[in-house]
């Protein structure tokens, strides 16, 4: 045990130091009889977040594992099976089939990084999960040692809580220096969803908005490589937009500067939502607001969704009427056409609490009526204009 209260010791220490993480992975290398481990975290939507820490893995193999894009392999064939053991469990994995499967990507994972390493069994851990993202701690034996058995099993699953833990210190310590970008701020605080493409046309930032739509639309998404991608009718035209916008587009109807960038509308398969996608050269704004010494190129994409109707300045609400969040939520949806049986149900509310919020809505604002209160509210609305 006290090997094992020495080991989370070092697990907070690392969060401030991550030079440490190396001899955390050692650790725990030599006190389950493995060969090698691996700590790693991916966030397509925030980048910054993104680290991989391992021992014992060759330089060869883990250049694969990012060069090679094995990472994202890596992440959609496991993370479903981890997943369904829950989140913090670990679990004993057996990659010897993958061999067989030649052509697809349980060989490419195998051909990259579990041939060349000579590793026989596995056991990991799933510490965070989402669509765009995960966060993975996994230790390997060799193919001439046995499973795991229960014992590294439970001190794995002891062990998981103090690494969730420290990829939650970790995620606040990435947050924080982003915000130390004044344009990372400005881009936090606005309404319409905003990227950020580096020179390859990967994404750096999104805001929050961005964040939520690339979550949720299924028409715009990110590739293995974190590049933006569209809907087989739009990419094509996507693509042409990106590359324009960082002038790379050769075609003779694309001049330097005159054709650069463009605007998309997007439709749902359904033909009910639409995205309004645009696309703009952002490298010289990047270089004067970021105090950059030399110009990086840089594309800005801002995303809308025209359905959503109306997005009110929720801060300004506040500021002026004195609304507290809850009521700018039902400020929100009673704009975007919710009654009050609606809006109850999409608040979890009960039809009295919403008729006693509408009742202080009406007075902070001094409207009488649901349409004088619309056009107030209609108003205060922000709207982001795409201009072809």
């Amino acid at each position: 045990m006290e090997q094992e209260h020495v080991m989370i010791e070092m697990i907070y220490e690392a969060t401030m130091d991550p030079t440490l993480w190396q001899q955390v992975l050692i650790r725990l290398v030599e006190y389950t009889g493995s060969q090698s481990a691996i700590f790693t975290a991916i966030d397509q939507l925030n980048p910054k977040f993104n680290f991989t820490f391992t021992h014992n893995i060759s330089e060869a193999t883990l250049a694969a594992y990012h060069d090679e894009k094995i990472q994202m392999i890596d992440m959609q064939l496991h993370a479903p099976i981890l997943k369904q053991q829950g989140l913090g469990e670990p679990v004993v994995l057996d990659w010897s089939a993958y061999a067989q499967r030649q052509g697809q990507a349980e060989y490419s994972f195998y051909e990259k990084c579990v041939a060349p390493s000579g590793i026989g069994s596995a056991q990991g851990i799933l510490l965070e999960t989402g669509q765009y993202r995960w966060a993975v701690l996994g230790i390997h034996r060799a193919a001439t040692v046995p499973i795991y058995q229960q014992q590294e099993t439970e001190l794995l699953k002891r062990l998981s809580k103090h690494f969730r833990r420290a990829l939650q210190i970790h995620r606040q310590l990435s947050l924080v220096q982003q915000e130390n970008l004044d344009l990372y701020k400005l881009f936090d605080a606005l309404k319409t969803g905003v990227i950020l493409l580096d020179e390859n046309a990967c994404l750096l930032y999104a805001n929050k908005q961005a964040q939520r739509i690339l979550e949720t639309c299924q028409e715009l998404s990110l590739d293995h490589f974190n590049r933006l991608k569209a809907v087989t009718p739009y990419h094509a035209q996507l693509e042409q937009y990106l590359a324009s916008a960082r002038f790379q587009d050769s075609s003779p109807t694309h001049h330097q500067g005159i054709h650069a960038g463009g605007v998309l509308a997007i439709q749902s398969a359904q033909k009910s939502q639409v995205l309004m996608v645009s696309v703009v050269p952002f490298s010289s704004v990047w270089q004067n607001l970021s105090n950059k010494q030399q110009i990086e190129q840089k594309v800005a994409v801002f995303l809308t969704e025209p359905d959503k109707h109306y997005q009110l300045a929720g801060d300004f609400l506040k500021q002026h009427y004195q609304l507290s969040q809850r009521e700018v939520e039902i400020c929100q949806l009673f704009v975007d056409g919710y009654n009050l049986e609606a809006i109850a149900e999409e608040c979890t509310l009960t039809l009295s609490s919403v008729r006693t919020y509408m009742k202080y809505i009406f007075a902070k604002t001094e409207c009488s009526t649901q349409v004088e209160l619309f056009r107030l509210l209609v108003g205060l609305s922000l709207d982001f204009e795409h201009i072809p």
